[in-house]
């Protein structure tokens, strides 16, 4: 088991942080005063753009408003904190041994359909404090394995697991020499994301490589520590997908994000209706939820799309209020978004968050060199998982490329927080 020395003082910061917080600032100084060299005139005029919209009452795509029932509108989310300032949740480690042994990487895109999905996924342990997270990494150029990790938000130390510690390599739960409960070989693992059932049962959708493309299966294990190649249901190909490709979604990202409310669980997927592109040069990508029962297929309702020209949702649930980020692709930016229901969200009323602010200055462990937005500046963010009132942010940021792997997808990365306090509906 492989432990990283964080901040072990997190929880007086945050909780003197988030004491602290005010309503976010909209405009220029949204996001926090910490602004880094990286803010610069056109991630300005990209975070006036965001307040504007936010300030008029709609935004792109998005349905009514959420908060109408009330007579007002919603609580605005607290300011956004950065946990990680002097040193990074994680750091992909230094070569050594093991299928896991040299790096943990992340691919970041700006493209809402082509990403390769190569991104750790963040979900909430049963007990409601403890965050796990899937991670991506490989031992040389051949392909990509996945391995587990956890940090308790109450106080503890990010752990990097290893389901064979009895030696020295570092080994993954998934290699890509692993074969799957058809016979074929793992090859690569993409596009994955998980869920905890109450039982500690691990839930998932992962994607399952043909030679070709990766289809999206169902993953089903006892506990995280026994997550193997025969947790893939790889003859469950399609199976989470739209059926007969309605017009909305001629094309499907493959990574899911999950969430469990009872016994239902919801599915939230990233769609293209195969022309539709945004002044950036990027496919306009609609948000979308399915619900399942067991994972093992997914129901698409009449109206499923929840909003037009969004990427990436991240959606978590605390006190019976919904909470969304995702990624406005107009400004390229990163927005908060509160629920009513798992399927009723504020679009028009949605914060930016303007986590480009929160930059690293040159020579910081979070300078965005790498890992960030075009136009916005904004981070990559990998989830978010609300414990109690407060939302946790996750995102990797680059730090400088070692050996021969000096470019934006091959850089040992690293994972920080951000923290920001929401308020239930009813308060």
């Amino acid at each position: 088991m492989q432990r990283c020395a964080c901040a072990l003082l997190w929880c007086l910061v945050l909780a003197t942080a988030i004491a602290a917080c005010g309503r976010i600032r909209y405009g220029a100084e949204a996001g926090g005063a910490e602004t880094g060299t990286d803010a610069g005139a056109t991630r300005d005029a990209a975070a006036d753009r965001d307040a504007s919209a936010v300030d008029a009452g709609h935004d792109a795509g998005g349905p009514g408003d959420a908060g109408a029932a009330d007579g007002g509108p919603p609580p605005a989310p607290g300011e956004v904190v950065k946990l990680t300032t002097t040193a990074p949740l994680f750091t992909s480690p230094l070569p050594t041994s093991g299928h896991c042994g040299e790096f943990a990487m992340f691919f970041v895109t700006d493209q809402p359909i082509d990403d390769n999905g190569v991104v750790p996924s963040v979900f909430l342990d049963p007990d409601g404090h403890t965050l796990w997270l899937s991670l991506p990494c490989r031992h040389g150029d051949t392909g990509w394995n996945l391995t587990l990790g956890r940090w308790d938000t109450a106080g503890g130390d990010f752990e990097q697991l290893d389901p064979d510690s009895a030696t020295p390599a570092r080994e993954a739960f998934v290699r890509i020499d692993d074969t799957y409960s058809d016979g074929s070989q793992v090859t690569s693992t993409r596009g994955h994301a998980f869920a905890l059932a109450g039982d500690g049962s691990l839930v998932g959708a992962g994607g399952v490589f043909d030679g070709t493309v990766h289809h999206v299966v169902p993953i089903f294990a006892s506990s995280p520590a026994t997550l193997s190649a025969a947790s893939y249901v790889v003859g469950a190909r399609g199976a989470l997908d739209p059926p007969a490709s309605p017009p909305w979604a001629v094309r499907t990202a493959y990574r899911r994000n999950i969430l469990r409310v009872g016994s239902t669980y919801y599915l939230y997927s990233v769609h293209w209706d195969g022309s539709s592109m945004t002044p950036l040069g990027l496919e306009s990508t609609s948000i979308a939820v399915s619900t399942s029962t067991d994972l093992r297929s997914a129901t698409f309702g009449a109206s499923p799309v929840l909003a037009d020209g969004w990427t990436q949702p991240y959606v978590t649930e605390s006190g019976g209020t919904f909470h969304m980020v995702a990624r406005r692709l107009e400004t390229n930016s990163w927005h908060y978004v509160r629920g009513t229901s798992p399927t009723d969200f504020d679009f028009a009323g949605a914060t930016p968050l303007g986590l480009a602010r929160h930059a690293g200055a040159p020579g910081a462990w979070d300078e965005l060199r790498y890992a960030s937005h075009g136009l916005s500046g904004d981070p990559q963010v990998v989830g978010a998982v609300a414990v109690g009132d407060t939302l946790f942010v996750l995102y990797v940021a680059g730090v400088p490329p070692h050996g021969s792997f000096a470019s934006n997808m091959r850089s040992r990365g690293s994972i920080g927080v951000f923290a920001l306090a929401v308020t239930p509906w009813d308060r």
